[in-house]
């Protein structure tokens, strides 16, 4: 399941929300790369469901899902122009039924994709949503 593509000019940029690699694919020189990012903050990818002992759990589907998404889940990857950087949020795991129990993140990653810098946003504004604007003046959230 993809969940971001960003287009900068001849690159072709893929992210999953669940896992920390980035695939790009150049298409003037047909080549592509593969970045797997490791953090800090939060792991590298959302765990598999676990069935307990030697026997599977009867689970209803909805409650897979819920329980899937209290795993890590990547955003899009977002290029700033005027500031020759990509950035990604990242929403880590997190317990109980709401997601606003989740932390926030926000990678900086550099042209090459190396990662330049990584914020716990909300030891900054614990009052986060996941949605933000690239406005040209900054980063809305």
């Amino acid at each position: 399941m993809i969940r971001s593509f960003t287009v900068v000019e001849t690159k072709r940029i893929v992210g999953c929300p669940a896992f920390s690699d980035i695939l790009v694919y150049d298409l003037a020189s047909g080549s592509h790369q593969v970045f797997t990012l490791i953090s800090i903050f939060f792991p590298s990818k959302r765990n598999p469901p676990v069935y307990f002992g030697d026997k599977e759990v009867d689970i209803d589907l909805f409650e897979l899902c819920e329980e899937w998404q209290k795993e890590v889940c990547y955003g899009s990857i977002t290029f700033l122009e005027d500031k020759n950087k990509y950035i990604r949020f990242v929403k880590g795991e997190y317990t109980g039924v709401d997601q606003v129990n989740a932390q926030r993140f926000l990678e900086v990653f550099d042209k090459d994709f190396k990662k330049v810098k990584e914020f716990d946003l909300i030891s900054y504004n614990s009052d986060l949503s996941s949605q933000y604007l690239d406005t040209g003046f900054g980063i809305m959230l």
